[in-house]
């Protein structure tokens, strides 16, 4: 539905669009201004949907890998496993938090 306004709306750009350079009405410019004015409208619409979209299936992601991890307890080996990942959690966040700030102090003034 959104991508289908925002065809529309590039479409309707390119309609209003004044071609050649010669002047044109008033009317016409005004035209063109609305349709390109929609036109980001649109655009601004969809790409807050699709920032949505996304924190939405990462926060899905995260969801299956808990329950992934959770089926891993009823199999005591795999139960084993997840113990382990768990048990060095700590070490990889402090390992994680001074990674990026190695990588931000370098990656920075590049």
């Amino acid at each position: 539905q959104r991508l289908e306004a925002v065809k529309g709306a590039s479409l309707g750009v390119a309609t209003d669009r004044p071609a050649g350079a010669a002047p044109h009405p008033p009317e016409v410019l005004r035209a063109y201004a609305e349709a390109v004015r929609g036109l980001h409208e649109e655009v601004g619409g969809l790409a807050g949907y699709l920032a949505f979209l996304r924190f939405f299936l990462s926060c899905y992601n995260l969801l299956l890998i808990v329950r992934f991890f959770e089926a891993f307890q009823t199999q005591p080996r795999l139960a084993m496993v997840a113990e382990t990942f768990l048990e060095c959690l700590p070490d990889f966040l402090h390992f994680m938090v001074v990674f990026v700030t190695i990588l931000l102090s370098f990656g920075t003034p590049a």
